[in-house]
C-alpha cells in the first residue's frame, strides 16, 4: 500500500504526530495476518479468547462465512478510536483542500460574501 501525504500536511504536525499516525494507519490497514482471520462459527466458539485476543493486539478480526469475508469485528474502544481518527483524518482534509483554494485564489473573504448577500437582500440587514 502507497500512502501520499502533501507537502502542506508538514506544516501543520510535528514529526512524531506524523510518524505515529502513519503507524496506526499500517497497523489497522494490515489485517493479512492469520490471527485476524477467523469463521464464523470458530468466533462463536471461541468468543471469550477471541475477544481477549482483540483487546491486547488493538486489532480488529474478520470474520468468514463459508471461506468468504463477511464481518470484522473489533473492540468498541478501538472503533471508537477509529472514528476518532477518521475525523481527525478529514479535518486535516479539508484544512489542506481550504489551503489549496486560498493559494490558487479560489476562494474569497467571508466578509465580501457577507457584504454582496446584505446588498443583494436588504432584508439580511440587522
Amino acid at each position: 500500500m502507497m500512502i501520499t501525504i502533501p507537502k502542506s500536511f508538514f506544516n501543520f504536525h510535528s514529526r512524531e504526530f506524523i510518524i505515529n499516525l502513519l503507524f496506526d494507519c499500517y497497523n489497522r490497514c494490515n489485517m493479512n495476518s492469520s490471527d485476524a482471520l477467523h469463521s464464523l462459527t470458530d468466533f462463536k466458539r471461541r468468543t471469550s479468547d477471541l475477544v481477549k485476543q482483540m483487546r491486547k493486539s488493538h486489532q480488529p478480526l474478520v470474520l468468514t462465512v463459508k471461506g468468504r469475508a463477511e464481518l470484522v469485528v473489533q473492540t468498541a474502544d478501538d472503533y471508537r478510536q477509529m472514528l476518532e481518527d477518521l475525523e481527525k483524518m478529514q479535518a486535516i482534509e479539508g484544512i489542506r483542500r481550504g489551503l489549496e483554494s486560498m493559494e490558487s485564489k479560489k476562494s474569497r473573504p467571508a466578509s465580501e460574501i457577507f457584504g454582496e448577500l446584505e446588498a443583494k437582500y436588504s432584508y439580511l440587514r440587522r
